[in-house]
């Protein structure tokens, strides 16, 4: 799909959908054009578009929530930050932790500040980095597998380093 429309890479999709420069009807077009039905599970689908999107991400914007959200990459809130939010321009709203130093930034510009709380209405899922730092040795992975299994989170991305018998790993997991 990132060959058809001419993208290096899927975070450069991410943002070209979510600033409007890429129509989402174009990334469509593609499933379109080759005749790709709706394939299973379709969860996998929807959570794509979400993301594309930026909808249907268990935040109430004034009360409303189909309104276009994205999650700070700065401070990653997670439910049951502390949440505030700020109309960006071309992105929608952006959505902060209350405690992210970004929030700084926008002191002098009261009026791009909106009321945004967590959606409560429904159990979702979502996506959320965790990195973790430990000491390299065999089974590591695996150990840390298995304790987010047991956990009950599920593991859609793994990064994992190992330089000087230190493993730096970001493990994104769905909660």
């Amino acid at each position: 799909m990132l060959q058809y429309l001419g993208i290096t890479n899927l975070d450069r999709l991410y943002g070209l959908v979510g600033s409007g420069e890429l129509p989402i009807s174009r990334v469509m077009g593609y499933f379109q054009s080759r005749n790709i039905k709706r394939f299973r599970p379709a969860r996998m689908v929807s959570r794509i578009m979400r993301t594309i999107t930026g909808r249907s991400k268990g935040v109430l914007v004034g009360g409303t929530d189909n309104l276009m959200i994205r999650f700070a990459h700065c401070c990653n809130p997670i439910p049951g930050d502390p949440i505030i939010g700020f109309v960006t321009r071309g992105r929608g709203i952006s959505i902060h932790r209350g405690d992210c130093p970004n929030v700084l930034l926008f002191k002098d510009d009261e009026e791009r500040k909106i009321q945004v709380s967590w959606d409560d209405r429904d159990i979702k899922q979502y996506i959320v980095p965790l990195q973790v730092v430990a000491e390299d040795r065999p089974g590591l992975l695996h150990e840390i597998a298995e304790t987010l299994t047991n956990s009950g989170a599920n593991v859609v991305e793994v990064s994992l380093k190992t330089t000087q018998q230190q493993a730096n790993g970001i493990f994104r997991i769905e909660i």
